[in-house]
């Protein structure tokens, strides 16, 4: 199955993918956001020569100078008497000559472009090197066709002082395209000469071709049998450039207007999606790990899922999948420099040779230099690749802002930790004012909440006022630090800004100069902040300090620090409270089991009488009293009354005076022990003339009760014996009492003697 060339273009990106059998087998991704300046042909100035490095730092008109070392200046820059010698390039070189320069390598982080001065043009057969009388083919060509092509360029008219370089696409090719490639190849340099001559300082002299046009001219050969293109106007500027170069590709180019996807159409989507993992599945359960690291490219080759009884032939079939699968990831991905690639251990030294002729294989058509080690004892095979263009991982991904490509990132704490210790080192070293620091709001939240109190040293000790600010646009992993100097009469105070990178742990260090000063200050006039505990700077030579300010701020930390400090004992005494209260719950909880074990009666029981025995003696001692009180007239229970209390009292009084005669004799015998008689003495005789003139106050009490009990029986026997008398003297009168049925009459003297009788009765109560 042939292989089919397939070109996206669509906003931005342009992506070219060649295709073989469904996989993809080359891929190119050219984005507006990078731009590539490979093969770029400058007009270069000589910036600064370094005779340590043997090199020269050329500006040709990008922001960083390109790096040209003393191997890739060709002998036309040396002088007469200095060409074919081995000369530092002190000699060589003089800073501000001019020089026509290629970009070799691009831009690699703050690397710059790697240039040469042997200039090459290239075409779709040929590449026309200026200055140069060689001639060379391809090796990938074989020897037949390699002498049939030697034939055909020895017939070329190659201009004076330019050698060829047959590439791999003039096979099979004949003398016509040839031609047409050398003819066109002269015509642009004579144009390149022509502009670098009008050109004034460093500038672009050629810019290469764009993507598409690359990849038809660099890898497009007889065996592609069709290129798709879904854009019109790449579709006719692919025709226009065939037309020129590359006319049997004429036939092969068509236009896409089907409505889905040329990508999707053919599956690529997926694939692509593949190239920026970073684990890669293998057929047969295995994978592969690619990670990419400041020195090399490291491929670990994992057997993963595979399970068989021979170990020997499972690791020779994973390393055997991996080996085509990392030939092709690296070519797809323009993977370059060093890769050390660590293959599963075998044993068979028959396995080991098929592992490398396996990766010789694998690495046969890719268009990059390529070379290869045998694998070590440890299973390592070191492979050094050269880099074609930028990789598509630097053209379609930026690293990341938060851990700078890393993969991890200080934890808050930790973060939180270095910052404190990087405010403490610089306000003890420095004497400065008033400390500001605008960091992440988790940052700060854990600073402000965990780490109050040393903040509050830092200011006790220093003197100087830490200010931290939760900033919601400041990035993750980053702290900005404006620092305030202490002013003098004659100077403003001086700003300092500190940038703080918490991955590399690297601090940027910038002073604001006047203007910059100046303008902050107005602009913290406009919006009124002034830094807390500042010394304000006077135009007039004057400071108004404002220590008051700076003293409310110390007050209002020190009541922060109590209000903590309260809240922290609250805590603790509710948790107290908490524990008592449980225990008070337990003990209700074992006092109700033990009632409802008593019952009813016998809760009552112990509440009013105590103890069980002597409720009950206390019960029928009382139980004839109880009845006798319900047959007495309301005077005796009256009196009833009276002499329970008084027998109360008098069971009080002896209990009183049984424990005063108990703890008399124990303080007795305690000052015995510690000496004292007269002192105890004294004290027993205070006791008993107390006890003594409370037993004479209960008599008097007593006494009084009973008078007033013998005055109030007196009057109502006086009321009695009034109403006797009233009664005696109506019977007096000789009226009769008749008693029905009967018949009989009672005199009067029988009513007396009833009424007198009735009295007497009411005088003994």
């Amino acid at each position: 199955m042939g292989q089919k060339l397939l070109i996206n273009v669509a906003h931005e990106e342009t992506r070219v993918a060649l295709v073989e059998a469904g996989r993809i087998q080359n891929l190119e991704i050219d984005t507006s956001r990078v731009d590539s300046n490979k093969n770029n042909i400058y007009k270069g100035v000589v910036h600064r020569v370094n005779a340590s490095l043997q090199a020269a730092f050329v500006d040709y008109g990008a922001e960083k100078q390109g790096f040209l070392p003393l191997s890739e200046i060709h002998d036309r820059y040396y002088p007469r008497a200095l060409k074919g010698k081995k000369v530092p390039i002190q000699e060589v070189l003089v800073q501000g000559q001019e020089l026509m320069v290629q970009v070799v390598k691009d831009e690699i982080g703050n690397k710059g472009a790697s240039l040469t001065t042997y200039i090459a043009l290239p075409g779709r057969c040929l590449v026309l090197m200026a200055d140069s009388d060689k001639t060379g083919v391809s090796r990938r060509a074989s020897n037949e066709e390699r002498q049939r092509i030697k034939q055909l360029v020895n017939g070329l008219p190659v201009p004076e002082g330019f050698g060829l370089i047959v590439r791999t696409a003039a096979e099979g090719q004949p003398e016509e395209a040839l031609q047409n490639d050398l003819e066109y190849l002269s015509r642009l340099w004579t144009k390149l000469q022509e502009r670098y001559r009008t050109l004034r300082g460093a500038g672009v002299i050629h810019q290469e071709r764009t993507v598409a046009l690359r990849f038809i001219r660099d890898y497009v050969g007889a065996e592609v049998d069709e290129i798709l293109v879904d854009d019109k106007a790449t579709h006719e500027e692919i025709v226009d450039f065939c037309t020129v170069l590359a006319a049997d590709l004429r036939a092969k180019i068509r236009l896409y207007d089907d409505p889905r996807p040329l990508f999707s159409r053919f599956q690529v989507e997926d694939q692509i999606d593949d190239i920026f993992a970073r684990k890669i599945d293998l057929p047969s359960g295995g994978s592969i790990v690619i990670d990419q690291t400041e020195a090399l490219v490291a491929i670990d080759v994992n057997s993963g899922k595979v399970k068989t009884d021979d170990i020997e032939q499972t690791a020779l079939t994973t390393n055997l999948e991996a080996a085509a699968e990392i030939a092709r990831q690296l070519r797809i991905r323009d993977r370059g420099g060093l890769i050390v690639c660590d293959f599963i251990d075998m044993r068979d030294k028959n396995n080991i040779r098929k592992v490398e002729q396996a990766m010789r294989d694998a690495f046969a058509s890719d268009k990059a230099k390529v070379k290869l080690s045998k694998i070590s004892e440890f299973g390592l095979m070191e492979v050094s690749r050269q880099r074609l263009q930028s990789s598509i991982m630097t053209g379609s991904f930026t690293p990341c802002s938060a851990c700078a490509g890393s993969g991890r990132v200080r934890s808050v704490e930790s973060s939180a930790l270095y910052l404190l210790r990087r405010i403490k080192e610089t306000v003890v070293r420095g004497n400065y004012l008033h400390v500001q620091a605008k960091i992440p709001v988790a940052i700060a939240n854990y600073m402000l909440n965990r780490k109050r109190r040393e903040l509050s040293d830092i200011e006790t000790e220093t003197g100087t006022a830490v200010e931290i600010i939760a900033d919601v646009h400041c990035p993750p992993m980053s702290a900005y630090i404006e620092l305030m100097s202490q002013p003098t009469k004659t100077k403003r105070p001086r700003r300092v800004l500190q940038t703080i990178d918490l991955v590399r742990s690297e601090v940027d260090k910038r002073e604001l100069d006047e203007d910059e000063q100046v303008e902050l200050e107005l602009a913290e006039e406009r919006t009124g902040w002034v830094p807390p505990d500042a010394t304000r700077f006077d135009l007039d030579g004057e400071n108004r300090t404002l220590e008051a300010e700076f003293a409310h701020e110390r007050e209002i930390l020190a009541a922060q620090r109590e209000a903590d400090e309260s809240l922290a004992r609250q805590l603790e005494l509710a948790e107290r409270a908490k524990v008592i209260e449980a225990e008070a719950l337990l003990m209700r909880e074992r006092a109700r089991e033990a009632r409802e074990a008593l019952g009813a009666w016998g809760r009552f029981r112990t509440w009013l009488f105590g103890p069980k025995k002597k409720a009950e003696e206390e019960e029928t001692e009382a139980a004839p009293e109880a009845v006798a009180a319900k047959e007495k007239p309301r005077s005796e229970e009256r009196s009833g009354r009276d002499r329970d209390r008084d027998r109360d009292r008098r069971g009080r009084d002896r209990d009183r005076d049984r424990d005063r005669d108990r703890d008399r004799v124990g303080e007795k015998k305690e000052s015995r022990d510690r000496g004292g008689d007269a002192e105890r003495a004294d004290k027993d005789r205070d006791r008993d003339r107390d006890g003594r003139g409370k037993r004479g106050r209960d008599r008097d009490r007593d006494k009084d009760r009973r008078g007033r009990r013998t005055e109030s029986g007196a009057r109502r026997k006086e009321h009695d014996k009034k109403e006797a008398e009233e009664e005696v003297a109506a019977s007096g009168s000789g009226q009769v009492v008749s008693q029905a049925g009967s018949g009989s009459s009672r005199p009067a003297a029988a009513a007396t003697s009833s009424s007198a009788s009735f009295l007497s009765c009411r005088e003994r109560v």
